[in-house]
């Protein structure tokens, strides 16, 4: 039986083209995690810093007491308002800034990119909508990370942890 996801994932890239699939990574790692913490989400966008509209390239968001220019973050959440659902947004040509383009050839490290952003912005989406802590909202966010990745880099690519002891073994690393 193939699991159905309820999130829309949408792609809207102006003048940038992504080196992969990035939609289908994305499908793939919600598909991966228990559907309870991303219940309530409405869709998670991709997109790219010149695709945003004016209001949002011109946007600051403020974390741990700095503030950031949207259009230079690799991703954010926004929270269920007015009527309108939940969502994420990706910037994935932020994402991708400093990393080869071999590398992206590689599926695990693929989804390692994006799972670091997507992650962060689901763990905001269960601290306001789940399980809510009384901590930095970041930190919070850090912590849902950590945990969804683990969950599901054990699962899928459990043998990736053998490579990787055999090399420090051999101290090849």
């Amino acid at each position: 039986m193939k699991k159905k996801l309820n999130i829309d994932i949408e792609e809207y890239y102006k003048d940038f083209s992504c080196p992969f699939s990035a939609k289908r990574t994305v499908k793939i790692l919600l598909l991966e995690i228990p559907k309870k913490y991303y219940n309530n989400l409405g869709k998670v966008m991709l997109t790219n810093s010149t695709g945003l509209n004016r209001k949002a390239r011109r946007g600051t968001t403020l974390a741990r007491g700095k503030k950031y220019k949207l259009s230079e973050c690799r991703g954010w959440y926004n929270q269920e308002w007015k009527g309108k659902p939940a969502e994420i947004v990706i910037l994935v040509d932020n994402a991708l800034k400093g990393i080869p383009k071999w590398m992206l050839f590689l599926p695990s490290f693929k989804s390692l990119v994006l799972s670091d952003i997507l992650f962060h912005e689901l763990g905001h989406h269960i601290h306001y909508t789940k399980i809510p802590e009384y901590n930095e909202r970041e930190d919070v966010a850090d912590k849902w990370k950590s945990r969804l990745s683990r969950s599901y880099y054990l699962r899928k690519y459990w043998y990736t942890i053998i490579i990787f002891a055999l090399l420090v073994l051999l101290k090849i690393l």
